[in-house]
């Protein structure tokens, strides 16, 4: 990966709130955001909780056993 490409992403993430940027001299020093980061975790819980419903709906389907929400 070039350092113009990791530049990119770190200012992709930077930019989501996952990432806090501080100069020192004529480096960039980076440092994850807790607040950030579990926010994204919320995200991607929902994500998996939906999808494995999804999943699990589409076994049952297939088997013949349903659902009487």
């Amino acid at each position: 990966m070039t350092r113009t490409a990791i530049s990119q992403h770190l200012t992709v993430l930077k930019g989501a709130g996952l990432l806090d940027e501080r100069k020192d001299g004529a480096r960039r020093l980076y440092r994850a955001r807790p607040a950030g980061l579990v926010q994204l975790r919320g995200l991607l819980d929902g994500m998996w909780a939906s999808s494995l419903d999804v999943a699990r709906r589409l076994v049952e389907a297939e088997v013949g056993v349903h659902d009487d929400h």
